[in-house]
This record gives structure tokens, sequence and C-alpha cells, in this order.
């Protein structure tokens, strides 16, 4: 299967990106996925989710993330894959 091509970058990633390059943070896509999808603050999600139990350059876990998103005050809705 031949790979897919590379997309641009869009002007959020590459705000969220400058974010987390100022605090030497890696492996956050988790913390850029709730920011944009809450459209929330980068720094303000981090710093909820390591109050939460996220380490700095750490896969995220599911109940971290929930509880990041119910705190910001959005409403989950569990959708069928298929």
């Amino acid at each position: 299967m031949p790979r897919a091509a590379r997309q641009p970058r869009t002007a959020a990633f590459t705000e969220l990106q400058a974010a987390a390059n100022s605090v030497n943070e890696n492996n956050d896509c988790a913390v850029k996925a709730v920011a944009i999808a809450c459209n929330a603050d980068y720094h303000t999600v981090r710093d909820m989710m390591s109050q939460m139990g996220r380490k700095t350059g750490k896969g995220t876990e599911w109940s971290i993330i929930n509880d990041t998103i119910d705190r910001l005050g959005y409403d989950k809705v569990k959708v069928d894959p298929a």
C-alpha cells in the first residue's frame, strides 16, 4: 500500500506545536487534541492534565482525557464506529 501524502500543517497545529516547544513537550497529541476540540489554551489543558497525573513526554490515559473534557465543560457523545 502506498504511503499517504503528507498534508500541510494547519495554523492551529502550528500554534499548538509552538506552545509545546516552549515547554520542551513531546508525545502530547492528547493535549493538542483536547485543546483543539474544546477551543482551549494549550497550556491550560496541559496543566489540567498534569494535575490529574499526566507525565511530561508520556502518553495520556483515557481517564485523564475524559476528565479534562468534563472539567472544560464539554459533553462527550459515544458514536458507533461502523
